[in-house]
């Protein structure tokens, strides 16, 4: 997919079923291609029989509804969801999710980040970001299975960052309050420290030189994890490196 703004509109955004469908992104910090709708559903639909697949890209602008509906299977690499007016992303008992080196936030001001339900979510080097209002960067209800390391998590609210994940595990994570789990790091208020990333308001969370301060050596680089971060900068190559955690290693 070529750089450049994809409104879904006509035909009607994707409602996949019985399909695996892999769009991979050309471009990059700054020149993404964008895929988005204003026609009042989600910007992608993947029912439990279908797979979605996306690489270096954004869903970012729907003015109506959320970034992703997911019954199904859904792996983002390097994926932007973001100012989505709906929410981010919305999961249900049979979604199973693995989002890696990817940025969730500011969609919305009553909806979650990343609504998961009873569906499975593996988060790899991921910032998500809940907004004002009544948001929260990650719900549950009972019945999840979140797995979070090496990410950025927290809420513009008073309302818990991640709610009703009792059943998560979460490592080498920085968070805006404290998080069990190995590793993990409490980084304060991000109202109260705006300079970390790099436009709070509009999603961006790529960390500014202030958050590649507050956020090297949090994570713990293995095996298998990406090999570079979300504007294609190489992440350590040695098992058990210590790094900077979330979606980009920073300026």
């Amino acid at each position: 997919v070529e750089p450049g703004d994809y409104l879904e509109n006509n035909p009607a955004p994707p409602n996949l079923a019985d399909v695996t469908v892999a769009l991979l992104g050309n471009g990059g910090p700054g020149n993404r291609p964008n895929i988005f709708s204003t026609a009042g559903g989600p910007t992608f639909t993947v029912f439990a029989n279908a797979t979605l697949l996306l690489a270096n890209l954004d869903l970012r602008g729907n003015t109506l509804s959320r970034g992703l509906d997911a019954d199904g299977l859904v792996a983002l690499d390097a994926v932007e969801i973001a100012q989505n007016a709906g929410g981010g992303i919305n999961a249900t008992s049979t979604a199973e999710l693995l989002i890696r080196s990817s940025i969730v936030a500011a969609n919305g001001a009553t909806a979650a980040a990343i609504s998961l339900g009873d569906g499975q979510l593996e988060l790899l080097y991921t910032a998500v970001g809940g907004t004002f209002g009544t948001s929260a960067a990650i719900t549950c209800p009972p019945g999840h299975t979140l797995t979070v390391r090496n990410s950025i998590l927290f809420n513009r609210n008073a309302n818990p960052t991640i709610a009703n994940c009792t059943g998560a595990t979460i490592t080498y994570s920085a968070a805006d309050g404290v998080l069990s789990g190995a590793g993990n790091v409490d980084f304060g208020d991000p109202e109260q420290l705006p300079a970390l990333f790099a436009q709070l308001d509009n999603g961006d969370l790529r960390p500014t030189a202030a958050g590649v301060a507050a956020f090297t050596d949090v994570a713990l680089w293995q095996l298998g994890d990406p090999a570079a971060d979300i504007d294609g900068a190489p992440r350590p190559s040695v098992d058990a490196t210590p790094d900077v955690c979330g979606a980009d290693e920073g300026p």
